[in-house]
């Protein structure tokens, strides 16, 4: 669970996660750790991806030659894409179900959490940059920066939690299904 617990943080790299909550699931609504792995690495390989893939396009489209008009375009584009890909994912993650483990609701409540995280991160970004005004480039850049600290806030307060999701079986499991590796 290691690799893939860094694999998610990489995905996210200066931005990030935070919260929801579940009740306890009876033990007939939990699934098999195997199942449960295949089926949220089998959600968040292609988001890990995407997120990539737009901040690679960012990257691409943000350079020194880049006015604050077109920066705070990109970054809008770039944030709100994060934002709706990883509404996507939450909603397949949490579909996934609770799996057969100790503290299984835990586990699954946290992934939730972290999800829910970053998309609020994501949305605190994207409105914050597009709130920002353009005419003076130093104070808009300022901006991002202060919208970029709030994003890290968020993560922050959340990625302690998930960094404390501790079970063998679910290790195991993780290990072991190649939609994980």
């Amino acid at each position: 669970m290691r690799g893939f617990t860094s694999t998610v943080a990489s995905a996210l790299v200066a931005v990030a996660l935070l919260g929801a909550c579940s009740e306890s699931k009876p033990a007939s609504d939990r699934v098999a750790p195997k199942t449960w792995a295949k089926s949220v690495c089998g959600a968040l390989k292609p988001w890990t991806a995407e997120i990539q893939q737009l901040q690679g396009q960012a990257q691409q489209k943000i350079t020194a030659k880049s006015n604050a008009a077109q920066t705070k375009t990109e970054l809008v584009a770039l944030f709100g894409g994060m934002e709706k890909s990883t509404s996507t994912v939450l909603t397949e993650v949490a579909k996934a179900g609770v799996p057969d483990v100790t503290d299984g609701d835990k586990i699954a409540d946290q992934f939730v959490q972290v999800l829910t995280g970053a998309r609020d991160s994501f949305a605190t970004g994207r409105e914050a940059v597009d709130k920002l005004g353009t005419a003076d480039q130093a104070a808009f850049y300022n901006g991002v920066v202060a919208a970029g600290t709030e994003m890290s806030k968020e993560y922050g307060q959340t990625a302690e939690a998930f960094g404390e999701i501790k079970s063998p079986e679910l290790d195991k499991a993780l290990d072991e299904v190649p939609e994980c590796s």
